[in-house]
């Protein structure tokens, strides 16, 4: 075999190598990307809440959907002797939805949580409560005792919350910076069941008001009902006097008073009552009864 064979048959070893060496790079390279695309894949049957889209890269790491209780938060965290005290919140229960999200971190806590909060105040929602920083409380209590995930404790300064109402549904929304940089976002949805309204007072049920989206529909029954009086029943337990708890009750009834006026709700028909602190523990401030 001459020079010039053993030439091209060493070339034609070498290029026969090199290309085994580009098919296994390019293997090892799809390998590698598809790993990625499955670590930053959302977790297994989860999704984003309907009509609420997330941050551009964010993926789902922790999801829930169940029927349960739900303690609707209303107010800033406090510790009190030792106890975690929620300064005002709301008993409610529906359809829970769970949604923790991880968020890209050239986006700031604040940026990830405007993106939701402006998304659900144009679907018509109410902000009731907003925080942000350490006027929350501690991100270790929202983290482990609110929200049972561990990864939501971060910066008490980076924090943000907020809890709104659209119609039945009620929203919780919370974002945090943990020490790593990374940054997290969680929603909370509980969807109730709407009141039938108008059969709870028709049976003489106390019907207790949760807000000012609920007016109208109050407004709508008297207007339907014109032989009908409304009783609004107020009650109060805060941690003052019962003189005190009188007033704030009587507050709230003048209060929810004016505003059913406003709306053309006739005055004589509307009649107040106050029980401040002689009432049993409810979750509504005021009762609503119709004779």
């Amino acid at each position: 075999m001459n020079r010039e064979n053993e030439r091209s048959i060493m070339q034609f070893g070498i290029l026969g190598f090199s290309r085994t060496i580009v098919r296994c790079f390019s293997t090892f390279v799809l390998i590698f990307t598809s790993l990625l695309t499955v670590a930053k894949a959302d977790v297994l049957n989860s999704s984003d809440y309907p009509g609420i889209s997330r941050s551009s890269g964010s993926t789902i790491v922790q999801y829930e959907e169940r029927d349960s209780d739900y303690r609707f938060i209303l107010g800033s965290l406090k510790k009190i002797n030792g106890v975690l005290v929620r300064e005002k919140e709301q008993n409610l229960n529906g359809r829970l939805y769970r949604i923790t999200y991880k968020v890209p971190e050239r986006f700031t806590p604040q940026e990830a949580f405007l993106h939701i909060d402006q998304q659900i105040l144009q679907l018509g929602g109410g902000k009731l409560f907003q925080c942000v920083s350490r006027a929350c409380g501690s991100s270790n209590q929202w983290a482990n005792k609110v929200f049972g995930y561990s990864r939501l404790y971060g910066f008490d300064e980076s924090q943000s919350f907020a809890s709104y109402q659209l119609g039945n549904q009620y929203f919780s929304l919370y974002s945090v910076q943990r020490g790593n940089k990374q940054i997290y976002l969680r929603l909370e949805v509980l969807v109730t069941k709407p009141l039938d309204f108008q059969a709870l007072l028709a049976k003489g049920l106390g019907v207790p008001f949760a807000n000012e989206n609920e007016i109208p529909m109050i407004k709508q029954y008297m207007a339907d009902n014109s032989d009908k009086l409304l009783w609004l029943v107020g009650r109060n337990n805060d941690d003052v006097t019962t003189q005190e708890q009188l007033a704030r009750a009587n507050e709230s009834v003048n209060r929810l008073k004016l505003a059913l006026i406003e709306q053309g709700v006739d005055a004589v028909r509307i009649k107040l009552h106050s029980l401040g602190g002689f009432a049993p523990e409810r979750d509504a401030e005021i009762l609503m009864y119709v004779e």
